[in-house]
């Protein structure tokens, strides 16, 4: 006597119908995507069983879950050279800071502040003191153009370089050779030549700077397009570095 199991839901149940007429589950899935697995085993009175068992192929939904793909960043780090990478980034990112906020370099085009620079020099300003301590009298300071100075062609990108005579409340006035701040002549080794014109006398207003080339007598400053705006400076001017004979800190 051969009887027949067929898997409906979670239980065997002996089918009685007829071989080929049975609509058991194990019987529909014989004709779908499911795969039906059969297994004979006799029984201690002499039955044979047929074991079936339908198991479906598994789906997409069924399998686990693929790791999903790796960010870039995660990709980068797996990259061999990841670590040169990394420098070189934290580099340029630190050598932008400093360029943009902290120093810059520029170069002389002129001759304006003879002898101090000559064409070509190039030093080093920095751009943070002047929110620490006010500018003071003496300073090398590089500043862009006021609107004044665009009216005559410049453009407002530009960077001039001239050093500080008065600073805001200073009353001053060029006579007999010299520049004269509060009353008294100023001393000044740094010079050229002594100016051979008259200005002033003056005092300097809030917010304003006066500013005038070391090359007193063929510099284009202060005493002939006016009083420099403190919001135009960029920077002090602090360390000559090339050309190398020359290097060294800027007089103030």
């Amino acid at each position: 006597m051969t009887a027949t199991l067929c898997f409906v839901g979670t239980s065997w149940l002996h089918c009685t119908r007829k071989r080929g007429g049975c609509d058991c589950p194990w019987t529909r899935c014989k004709f779908s995507s499911y795969s039906v697995r059969l297994k004979y085993r006799k029984s201690p009175r002499g039955l044979l069983w047929l074991l079936v068992s339908c198991q479906r192929p598994p789906s997409s939904a069924d399998e686990e879950p693929q790791p999903q793909p790796s960010s870039w960043i995660q990709r980068l780090k797996k990259d061999p050279r990841w670590d040169d990478i990394f420098s070189l980034t934290l580099a340029l990112a630190v050598a932008w800071i400093v360029r943009w906020f902290v120093v810059e370099p520029r170069f002389i085009p002129s001759l304006s502040m003879y002898p101090t620079f000559l064409v070509g020099d190039q030093l080093l300003v920095e751009k943070v003191s002047k929110y620490v301590r006010p500018i003071q009298r003496g300073d090398v300071v590089v500043f862009h153009p006021t609107d004044q100075l665009v009216s005559y062609g410049y453009r407002k990108d530009e960077a001039l370089i001239k050093r500080v005579v008065a600073v805001e409340g200073d009353f001053v006035y060029i006579r007999d050779g010299k520049v004269f701040v509060n009353g008294t002549p100023v001393v000044e080794k740094y010079i050229a030549e002594q100016p051979d014109y008259i200005w002033g006398p003056v005092q300097i207003p809030q917010g304003y700077l006066l500013v005038l080339g070391d090359n007193r007598n063929n510099s284009f400053d202060s005493h002939i397009w006016g009083l420099l705006p403190k919001e135009k400076v960029i920077g002090r001017a602090i360390f000559k570095y090339w050309p190398i004979h020359r290097v060294g800190w800027i007089e103030h």
